[in-house]
């Protein structure tokens, strides 16, 4: 279940965004038991899908997050040094571009959803205490 909405969330992603995202997921899920157990709580699959599926959106967050401000951080240093145009392989980086300007709307996307969802609170926990919070 978890794994589906969550496949069913990024399904219109890039193909390298949905595949990291994903096996994180993936990886949560194989680590699900073990949490459980650390914290002493009995297994509650339910409550594992939840968890399961806000680490993707968690790890979707992350990605999309540092990429614009790794972009947008560099273009404002490169800026002050009078370069203006950032292309690599044919690529432009600069502010302003195609690039830089759907990732800043994604950005701003993503945190309009989890802010939506009233999701901040959730994704700054650790796994082990989602599992010991009622979700």
């Amino acid at each position: 279940m978890s794994l589906q909405l969550l496949a069913s969330t990024i399904e219109e992603l890039p193909w390298a965004l949905r595949d990291q995202v994903y096996s994180y997921a993936e990886t949560v899920k194989r680590a699900m038991p073990a949490i459980f157990s650390q914290t002493e709580t009995p297994f509650n699959q339910a409550k594992a899908d939840k968890i399961i599926y806000l680490a993707g959106i968690k790890k979707l967050r992350s990605i999309i997050n540092s990429n614009h401000w790794i972009l947008y951080n560099s273009s404002q240093m490169l800026n002050r040094q009078q370069v203006e145009k950032i292309k690599i392989g044919g690529q432009d980086f600069s502010k302003g571009s195609d690039l830089t300007t759907n990732l800043r709307k994604l950005n701003q996307e993503v945190e309009a959803v989890i802010i939506a969802n009233q999701l901040q609170e959730l994704l700054m926990m650790d796994y082990s205490t989602l599992v010991s919070t009622d979700l």
